[in-house]
């Protein structure tokens, strides 16, 4: 069974490297932040200043001259025991363009892989991780009581000086954690108390590992640094003993930089966007700069959108991808059933920015973070810009042509959107004025709006259709064609942003009222999505009981697709599938204390070790925290339920 693949309109592979035959003998690539010893290869002389059109013109002269072997390489997913070697060659791919819709699928065919399992050793922080932004900043607040790595919090702050934070905290209650350099790096929650005073409270470990900020804390038995602020947040509890300043920790402030790969340029012009370089840059510079999984660069040529491609880390390989626009100039944004509307964005930042905020799979691979060119400056590639560009990009800067928004999100990835609902379901998740959701009808296979609004007379549940003007761009009444809002999620927005009222007919009365979108209701299933459900993990709910590698073919559809299995010998184990072929991940968890738990990732040595407490938790975590397991990403358990 193959699976579907997302709409993005023509992509084409153009190239696939081996990071490893970019760099010098003796010099060490990052890899995940894991050093890794690579050999000199002859493709690549050290001597040389290989750019990238010359890398891409040598690629399609190799492809050209073995087309006639009717051969393709298909690359093996390798593991950590596997040799280095098998990397130290170039990887090619037929240049072949690949018309991607929903309804495509791939030739090669679903198999199981038993070899190709992950490392059997404990999964240490920087060779699962991504700089990606988490999907804790689409949920509320009641849901982020799970074993997410402290370097994934949203109101983490990283190294800092004390004084550098209290402007931050501007309101009562409002607290952040950061590594306090006053303090060794030492992990520390800042809150401003009801005296309107910054506390300094230190983040310990008692005796067995827990993180505690009073000695009372011990017998919660806390693994992870977000649950303990979690719990002192959901309980209303004081983070000072002292009655005479009381400390409560009411909202949390979010670092600046956490969203910052999910915000769009605010120029329309790709020569102008930090992450752009020109075509001329030496691939080994940037082959160094993208160090993490999903890292990623667009270089081109000024003024020739046919010459911009992408140059994206993932494992030990680059990928070399072009996206092509509609007849349009537009973007199509993936879906995932044929009953969604197709939307589109103007702009390639929008759609790879949209694709990363959607967790999108392409080609195997996610869309993480953009390298910006301050980030490549310290090498001196900055020299190299057209002195035009340069001032252009300053002059943007200085005026700030525009506030940064975020990239919209397809419809599927809307955690308002409930997917296929007839009317009456949908009134049963709406009980408050304002509250609204979104659902594609299963009678007229509509789009619809379901509003909540109350009167003093009766409660009311109103449906609206969300239609398409004849340039293809979404509406609720005609005159939002205009806007041009090329998502529903840049529709919606729109109205619950601006309190624009919506006008309805109400049918028994024949009388028109004016509703508002004021509450997104968020659907059950994005919990699952998102692996949150808290009471799941102790039942073993997850566990397909004792079913075989066919069978868990059969239940897994998509690229992300999970579930949790025993095998014949009662071993509990997390089958993934990713490119048409299934994976066994075979996690390892490490004793202390007197107890088996699964080590969490971070970002910087000086961080605490976190742990999940069994391998549910870990599970959750790596959903939630977008953990790359030999280059796979969770997305979406398989229920039991669901078969």
């Amino acid at each position: 069974m193959t699976e579907k693949k997302p709409g993005l309109g023509v992509i084409n592979v153009v190239e696939k490297y081996s990071s490893e035959t970019l760099v010098k003998q003796g010099i060490l690539t990052n890899v995940e932040d894991k050093e890794v010893p690579v050999k000199k290869i002859d493709t690549l002389n050290e001597n040389e200043a290989v750019s990238l059109d010359q890398v891409i013109k040598k690629g399609a002269a190799k492809r050209s001259a073995s087309s006639h072997t009717g051969k393709e390489n298909f690359v093996e997913k390798t593991t950590s025991a596997q040799e280095v070697e098998k990397h130290s060659k170039l990887v090619y791919r037929r240049n072949i363009e690949e018309y991607i819709t929903l309804n495509e699928t791939s030739n090669q065919s679903a198999f199981f892989s038993d070899a190709e399992s992950t490392r059997t050793s404990p999964l240490f922080a920087r060779q699962v991780f991504s700089s990606s932004v988490s999907p804790l900043m689409e949920m509320e607040p009641v849901y982020l009581n799970i074993s997410v790595p402290l370097c994934k919090l949203p109101y983490y702050h990283y190294r800092k000086y004390p004084e550098e934070l209290a402007e931050k905290l501007t309101c009562k209650g409002d607290y952040l954690v950061f590594l306090n350099l006053n303090d060794h790096s030492e992990p520390t929650l800042c809150a401003r108390d009801e005296t309107n005073n910054i506390q300094m409270v230190p983040i310990e470990n008692d005796s067995k590992g827990y993180f505690i900020l009073h000695p009372e804390d011990s017998r919660e038995k806390f693994t992870t640094i977000g649950k303990l602020i979690h719990f002192y947040a959901a309980e209303n509890l004081g983070v000072q003993k002292s009655t005479d300043s009381p400390c409560y920790l009411r909202r949390p402030v979010f670092d600046p930089e956490y969203q910052a790969p999910l915000l769009l340029e605010k120029s329309s012009k790709m020569d102008t966007w930090a992450y752009f370089h020109p075509i001329g840059f030496p691939l080994k510079s940037i082959a160094s700069a993208l160090t993490r999984n999903g890292d990623y660069v667009l270089f081109g040529k000024e003024g020739n959108p046919n010459s911009h491609r992408f140059v994206v880390r993932w494992e030990e390989y680059l990928y070399i991808l072009q996206f092509r626009p509609n007849k349009q100039g537009r973007w199509t944004l993936p879906r995932v059933e044929e009953d969604e509307p197709t939307e589109m964005v103007e702009s390639l930042d929008q759609l790879i920015k949209s694709c990363a905020r959607a967790r999108a799979i392409v080609h195997g691979i996610c869309f993480v973070k953009p390298i910006k060119i301050g980030q490549l400056a310290a090498r001196k590639i900055i020299e190299v810009l057209p002195n035009e560009i340069k001032k252009e990009m300053g002059q943007l800067e200085r005026e700030g042509v525009a506030q940064p928004r975020m990239a919209p999100r397809p419809l599927h990835a809307l955690p308002t959107y409930f997917g296929r609902l007839s009317f009456a379901q949908a009134v049963l998740n709406l009980q408050r004025s304002g509250e609204y959701l979104l659902y594609t009808n299963v009678h007229t296979k509509k789009l619809t709006l379901a509003v909540c609004w109350i009167t003093e007379n009766e409660t009311t549940v109103y449906s609206v259709h969300i239609t398409k003007s004849q340039e293809g761009f979404f509406q609720v009444k005609h005159t939002d064609a205009a806007q041009k809002f090329g998502t529903v999620d840049e529709l919606i927005n729109y109205y619950e942003a601006s309190h624009q009222p919506i006008q309805v007919l109400d049918g028994g009365e024949n009388l028109r009222h004016e509703i508002c979108l004021l509450k997104p209701v968020q659907r059950r299933s994005l919990c699952r999505e998102y692996s949150l459900f808290e009471d799941d993990d102790k039942r073993f709910l997850w566990c397909h009981e004792r079913i075989g590698k066919k069978k868990a073919l059969e239940l897994l559809k998509n690229s992300g697709d999970y579930l949790f299995r025993r095998s014949k010998d009662e071993r509990l184990i997390v089958t993934v599938r990713w490119n048409d072929k299934c994976y066994d991940l075979k996690l390892k968890p490490v004793r202390r204390h007197k107890r088996e738990e699964y080590e969490l990732p971070k970002y910087d040595d000086a961080e605490p070790t976190e742990y999940a407490t069994d391998i549910f938790d870990f599970v959750k975590s790596a959903v939630t925290s977008q953990m790359q397991l030999n280059g796979m990403v969770l997305k979406n358990c398989i229920l039991p339920l669901q078969v």
